[in-house]
């Protein structure tokens, strides 16, 4: 069975963070847009945890470990943002669909019941050196973004057609509720935090303080990843980490060793700027590892109490 690659879910995830943003261009446009009407049906199933329904493809079935479906061979996971399409379409996907990792272009345009829609296809390098192909499909409203991310072997044609045809035949069900905390394979305690969720994107919830006379208010991003092999040096890994978002490392102002949850890691506060845009900015970086997984925070626009309560809630951070 396909694994969910890491490099993917890092990279994507962390996109969901307020200040990549500094380092995104404009998407080429497509004209032509297929409409299709999608009827809802008995043989119609509904993703736990997310407002999306779809006819799942002959093979597949529900993940246990993600919100989405998988086959042997291929899997389908399901992406939610809070971010409007209109503003992930121009500052999200351009940084998806070609990096040092994944190179897809724009192939369809859908309206789908009525919501704009765009695929993306391509291929995708996985942590062991291999390739695989994968496809985006993308749609949305003026208030959130669903998309579905597809990987499948290169060169099975079946599959391809499969997974097309279930992600084509997608409804929006926003009568269902949202469940962010559903599969993440964590849980953290909030309970004495100011701190609260403002957004998700796919396994990464970002939370942020109140904006009331906060103009630029301190976030951060919690994610899980799967990783292939142990990771042997911390501060390489999140030297890459800072690579895929887009940004340099300039100075680590400090590195330390930490254990929570009974699992080693490291906490690392790191200056940065940003590729594109020159831009200085500072990092703050959480991260334990197990043999199977990595847990992460991601510390944006801070000073050093924020930092400190950032950090609070990440050691209350339990694996379920």
């Amino acid at each position: 069975m396909i694994k969910f690659k890491t490099t993917y879910r890092l990279f994507t995830t962390v996109c969901a963070i307020s200040f990549i943003a500094l380092n995104f261009v404009m998407p080429q446009k497509v004209s032509c847009q297929e409409v299709i009407k999608n009827v809802l049906t008995e043989q119609y199933y509904h993703i736990e945890g997310t407002q999306v329904k779809l006819l799942i493809p002959t093979g597949f079935e529900a993940a246990s470990t993600f919100k989405g479906i998988q086959s042997q061979t291929a899997n389908i996971s399901v992406v939610e943002s809070s971010t409007p399409y209109a503003t992930y379409i121009e500052k999200v996907i351009p940084s998806i669909v070609n990096n040092n990792i994944t190179q897809m272009v724009e192939k369809s345009g859908y309206i789908i019941n009525g919501l704009p829609a765009k695929l993306y296809k391509g291929t995708q390098k996985d942590d062991d050196g291999s390739t695989t192909n994968r496809m985006f499909l993308v749609l949305g409203t003026e208030n959130q973004t669903i998309a579905f991310n597809c990987n499948y072997a290169i060169g099975n044609t079946d599959t391809e057609e499969k997974i097309l045809k279930g992600i084509l035949s997608v409804i929006y069900a926003p009568e269902e509720n949202k469940k962010p905390d559903l599969k993440l394979g964590y849980r953290i305690d909030l309970s004495k935090s100011t701190y609260r969720m403002v957004s998700q994107s796919g396994s990464a919830i970002t939370y942020s303080k109140p904006k009331d006379g906060n103009i630029t208010p301190s976030t951060f991003l919690l994610m899980r990843h799967i990783i292939q092999n142990p990771i042997q040096d911390f501060e390489s890994y999140i030297y890459k980490l800072i690579d895929l978002m887009n940004f340099k490392a300039q100075k680590v102002v400090y590195s330390k060793s930490i254990v929570v949850d009974g699992l080693n890691g490291i906490e690392m506060l790191v200056n940065l700027t940003g590729k594109k845009s020159g831009q200085p900015t500072q990092g703050y970086f959480i991260t334990i590892f197990d043999s199977n997984y990595t847990y992460s925070l991601i510390g944006h626009s801070f000073n050093e109490e924020a930092k400190e309560e950032m950090k609070e809630i990440f050691y209350t951070l339990k694996r379920n």
